[in-house]
């Protein structure tokens, strides 16, 4: 299963000074050598998102099962939807007022998930800012499918110019990078941090814990 933006493109300012981005208006899901489906339309996304939202990002959960989509628009509230690959809105996951999903990933655990959403300010200047060149902060939420609970992971200082994320291999852990170095947080425990400063813009966990 594979899940992708789609429709007409639109093009909005306000996501880095001097330039318009386009950004899907659609979400479709489909499986290989097969034609996709429109999962969301652009219609039913205005509708849950409001008036000229669009898809910033997808995230499409490990069983193929659920889809994490981020939409808005600059200037604007931003959330994520998640949908089930059937049609069916399972939840409507508002973020902090003019912050904006830099980055989302699901989790694999012993056959169950978790989503994780780092959301960064976005308002005023650090709008038009490069994200890992910006000064503003931001946290990270995790959202439970069972329950469809909501708790924030890290946020503060961590996440001044946060730069990467990415969950662990056994989807016990979430990692954040930045320039003052990489946070380890496992579940709502923080294990581990860099005593040194880092820069960088990706994050990866081997395929499967070392003995």
């Amino acid at each position: 299963m594979f899940a992708g933006s789609g429709g007409p493109w639109t093009r909005l300012a306000g996501f880095r000074r001097g330039a318009a981005v386009a950004r899907g208006g659609s979400v479709l899901v489909g499986r290989p050598g097969r034609r996709p489906r429109v999962l969301l339309d652009a219609r039913r996304l205005r509708a849950a998102a409001g008036k000229g939202a669009v898809v910033d990002g997808l995230a499409l959960s490990p069983d193929g099962g659920l889809v994490a989509v981020s939409a808005g628009r600059p200037g604007r509230p931003w959330l994520v939807l998640v949908v089930g690959t059937g049609g069916r809105q399972l939840a409507s996951i508002p973020l902090a007022d003019g912050h904006r999903p830099a980055w989302m990933g699901w989790s694999d655990r012993q056959g169950s998930t978790t989503l994780a959403v780092a959301a960064v300010d976005r308002r005023g200047d650090l709008a038009t800012a490069e994200l890992a060149a910006r000064q503003g902060t931001g946290y990270v939420l995790a959202w439970q499918p069972t329950d469809r609970s909501a708790r924030v992971l890290t946020s503060g200082v961590p996440m001044v110019a946060a730069d990467g994320f990415a969950w662990s291999s056994d989807g016990d852990s979430v990692a954040v990078s930045s320039p003052a170095g990489v946070l380890v947080v496992k579940q709502a425990d923080v294990v581990y941090t860099t005593a040194s400063p880092v820069t960088g813009t990706l994050l990866a966990w081997p395929a499967q814990a070392a003995p």
